[in-house]
């Protein structure tokens, strides 16, 4: 498993290792029908990562300009752009963190604000959203450990049986299988380390708001634990990393 000190350094990293992973070809991204072309695009299968503790900036406007200073990301220096996608990542974490017994409105319409995922809407709407997903989620898992700090059950599931029964209808499906939350300690400290586990994710459009959104979740359940309990790492599990790679070049 590979460790990065900051998010500077995995984004460059990141995208040198699949730049170097096996070309593949497909006829599917997304819920897109692409069965009249092929695209090809770079793909690590099984590919885990961890984040030091502290080094993803909770402003998201800070944390995707530092990866727009890279210049991996194009989308990223256009300025309506990169105020689109922070505004729904500010939003969408709200809509995440509600707690099981909320009375609030969480609609699936949501992800029409994404700059990248209002594309793939099913007719009028999607067919799920991940807040409708993850209501109860930061409070149950916290819940979890607070009971038992050693467990390994803090888990919260994403993905679902009914996503594995429509998968093969041209449809939207979750790219998140699930996380997970763990206390472990090391010394006389002990610290929270999250994972989010990936079945697909194409790097170029949706690693930073993956990863930015897990780190965010991260910090909100450590504020329902004892305060002595620190950030750990953040990981990232991905079954199918990729980008598409037309045009690119290897990156030294």
């Amino acid at each position: 498993m590979r460790y990065f000190q900051g998010i500077k350094e995995a984004a460059r990293e990141i995208r040198r290792d699949l730049f170097k992973a096996p070309v593949v070809r497909s006829q599917s991204v997304q819920n897109i029908d692409l069965s009249e072309r092929e695209v090809t695009a770079h793909e690590a299968l099984n590919y885990s990562y961890t984040m030091a503790p502290g080094t993803i900036d909770q402003n998201p406007i800070i944390f995707l300009e530092a990866l727009r200073d890279t210049g991996l990301f194009p989308q990223l220096l256009r300025t309506e752009y990169l105020a689109a996608l922070s505004n729904w990542m500010s939003a969408e974490l709200g809509f995440r963190l509600y707690p099981l017994n909320t009375s609030v409105n969480y609609s699936n319409q949501a992800d029409t604000f994404h700059p990248e995922l209002f594309t793939l809407k099913e007719g009028g709407a999607f067919s799920y959203s991940y807040p409708q997903r993850t209501i109860g989620m930061v409070q149950s898992m916290a819940r979890v450990l607070a009971t038992d700090n050693t467990s390994r059950r803090a888990f919260w599931p994403i993905f679902q049986q009914l996503d594995g029964i429509r998968a093969s209808d041209l449809t939207r499906i979750p790219c998140t299988i699930g996380y997970q939350a763990i206390i472990r300690a090391s010394g006389d400290d002990r610290f929270l380390h999250f994972t989010s586990l990936m079945r697909s994710m194409d790097f170029n459009r949706f690693w930073m708001t993956d990863l930015w959104m897990a780190a965010m979740v991260q910090r909100e359940i450590r504020h329902y634990l004892p305060p002595e309990i620190k950030l750990g790492g953040v990981s990232q599990t991905i079954l199918s990393f990729h980008f598409f790679n037309e045009g690119e070049e290897e990156i030294y």
